[in-house]
């Protein structure tokens, strides 16, 4: 782990390479971090009144 970070401070990519998952692929939008949160908050409303019908 010591040799990467060394890398990581080096600047060397050949050792400390970057690499992005499967998941990179699911993002269709940037959004402001305000954006986000309301998103978050209002879908969490919605699933809390959805169970409390249960």
């Amino acid at each position: 782990m010591a040799r990467y970070w060394r890398a990581v401070a080096a600047r060397d990519y050949s050792i400390a390479n970057v690499t992005a998952g499967q998941a990179a692929g699911l993002v269709n939008a940037v959004l402001p971090a305000a954006d986000v949160i309301t998103g978050m908050a209002q879908q969490a409303a919605r699933t809390l009144t959805a169970m409390r019908a249960v």
